[in-house]
């Protein structure tokens, strides 16, 4: 008997989010260039900044929309609502890397707004006492420090079966979030390592 699910958001009302959130920012980054060039004025370091944000963003936006309708029926697979078809294994590690892609450009885009914003404030910081310029290479230095220790994290080691491993397990971890399963047959939070179809 396959398990019973519900979905947290189903795929009309994700496509519709999505399509809202990529007209919100286009829009907004459009309003922010026409007042730009309406004040003929210079690109500074927290413009170049904020416009690799939306394009890191677009690119995001567009793997996911091109890709969760497999995404759904994989979930589907895994919880057994769906029988796998033909092409089910090279799909689903197409959906790791994929998934794997979209991390590294969701924390990209994060710290491109990030960096615009610290970049911002130490434009306006500018004339006030020293004391406030000091904080802001203290809060510089802290998301560096954080940035750093994360990668560290990640990439400790270099094996390749083992990073396989990990991004088959993140997309496991990713439709266990993904779905909240009433039966007793749920999937684990993080499957068993080196139990990738392609490794």
């Amino acid at each position: 008997m396959s398990a019973q699910y519900k979905e947290i958001i189903s795929e009309p009302e994700f496509l519709r989010a999505s399509y809202a959130m990529v007209v919100l920012a286009s829009a907004i980054m459009l309003v922010r260039i026409g007042v730009q060039v309406w004040r003929r004025k210079a690109m500074e370091l927290q413009d170049y900044l904020i416009y690799l944000a939306f394009v890191l963003f677009l690119a995001l936006s567009i793997c996911y929309l091109v890709n969760i309708s497999t995404i759904f029926d994989i979930s589907k697979v895994l919880v057994g609502s769906l029988e796998p078809w033909p092409t089910f294994q090279s799909d689903f590690v197409l959906n790791v890397r994929i998934v794997f892609v979209t991390t590294v450009l969701f924390w990209l885009t994060l710290w491109s707004v990030k960096l615009s914003l610290l970049a911002l404030y130490k434009k306006l910081l500018e004339g006030l006492p020293r004391v406030w310029t000091r904080l802001w290479w203290a809060v510089f230095t802290f998301c560096i420090v954080v940035s750093l220790y994360y990668r560290m994290l990640f990439n400790h080691t270099k094996t390749s079966d083992v990073v396989c491993s990990r991004l088959y397990r993140f997309l496991s971890y990713f439709l266990y979030r993904f779905y909240r399963l009433d039966s007793q047959r749920r999937l684990p939070k993080y499957p068993p390592k080196h139990t990738c179809p392609a490794c």
